[in-house]
């Protein structure tokens, strides 16, 4: 008889589009070993007002506040939560990217937690946890260590995260682990790349944030390959709404986003990696990166910063160069061209697969997560 896997998510395990297509992934590795059983997270109405009314008052202070973890926030967010009556049906919890709400939920049931960031790594790294209040840091951190005692599994998505939850969190090292996550694509669509580059470099850059993932020294450092002449062109994917001034460049082909559940619109998206020849997304912070995976899966070499969880995913001389955070675009062009002239890229685009066949793949993760 199969387990019952209760799943305690926000989002509907076949949901392709949310966290970038990591909770669908999670739900269908969960799927190979038990029967899943979702249990909706639901953000409650009261617990909207006083967020709402907290933010307003922060901004009095020209402060932020992350309301979920402050004493009030937890407790409301919890407290409306009807998860520990649906407990009792599972053999098994397994929760994804939020503690929260089981802030007042008492269970003899075994918890696994899916983790890539704690609070304490994202204070004053990732823009809404910056210019907190004093009391928010403080009451987050001591929120965030008691739930984490109360799990029986910590899986974390990088060594970054994994070494927070240990010494930032005080958490027994023998339950905390660290497994990449894979390409949020299906096996089946992901083909074998063969680098064919002919006059016309062709970069991809993907993501949804354009000023978090360094949209602008990606930009910048396509503009100095063309004008050093290298005819380049920038593959937007992610941005809903990229300003003109960018998108009317005549080296920027500007895609938009992609929803994953739409048929039309993934195969755009596979086709578009397929073509490319490297990955650059100078991300200004990342607690793990799926477009790293999907870059691997693909052979496109990837450029990025040496930052959060990025070491886990980008091997510098395997599949790509992570470079020191203080970088520059000039940085950037003069790494990407050294590697094209030289033949790198081209070494670095058969390396990248065998790393996504041997760790940066949900099978690996699957398995490695159950046992």
């Amino acid at each position: 008889m199969a387990i019952k896997i209760g799943y305690v998510s926000q989002f509907a395990p076949n949901d392709r589009c949310a966290s970038s297509g990591t909770n669908y992934k999670v739900a269908e590795q969960l799927s190979k070993y038990g029967e899943i059983l979702w249990l909706p997270i639901k953000t409650p109405k009261i617990y909207r007002i006083f967020e709402l009314a907290s933010k307003a008052f922060a901004r009095l202070f020209h402060k932020q506040i992350y309301f979920l973890y402050t004493k009030l926030g937890c407790i409301l967010f919890s407290h409306f939560q009807n998860l520990a009556s649906q407990l009792d049906k599972c053999d098994i919890v397994f929760a994804f990217f939020n503690a929260a709400p089981f802030l007042t939920i008492s269970t003899s049931k075994p918890i696994i937690y899916l983790t890539d960031a704690t609070f304490p790594s994202m204070i004053d790294y990732y823009p809404p946890f910056c210019n907190l209040f004093h009391f928010n840091r403080s009451q987050g951190c001591i929120l965030e260590e008691n739930l984490f005692h109360k799990f029986s599994a910590i899986i974390c998505a990088s060594d970054w995260a994994k070494k927070s939850v240990i010494n930032d969190l005080n958490q027994n090292r023998k339950k905390v682990h660290c497994i990449e996550f894979g390409a949020n694509l299906d096996d089946k669509d992901i083909l074998e790349h063969t680098f064919d580059y002919i006059d016309h470099l062709h970069v991809l850059f993907l993501g949804v944030d354009w000023a978090r993932k360094g949209g602008d020294i990606a930009l910048k450092t396509c503009k100095l390959l063309n004008d050093n002449g290298i005819k380049t062109t920038l593959h937007v994917i992610g941005i809903k709404k990229l300003d003109d001034e960018v998108s009317k460049l005549s080296f920027v082909d500007n895609i938009g986003f992609l929803n994953k559940n739409i048929s039309q619109e993934y195969k755009l998206l596979l086709n578009t990696i397929s073509f490319c020849h490297c990955l650059l997304l100078p991300t200004n912070a990342e607690c793990a990166g799926i477009a790293f995976a999907e870059a691997s899966a693909y052979g496109l070499p990837i450029f990025t910063y040496n930052t959060g969880g990025i070491s886990n995913y980008v091997i510098d001389g395997v599949n790509g160069y992570a470079l020191p955070v203080n970088s520059t675009e000039l940085d950037f062009y003069r790494k990407i061209e050294y590697c094209l002239k030289t033949g790198i890229l081209k070494e670095l685009s058969v390396k990248g697969p065998s790393l996504y066949r041997n760790r940066l793949n949900w099978n690996h993760w699957g398995g490695k997560s159950i046992t």
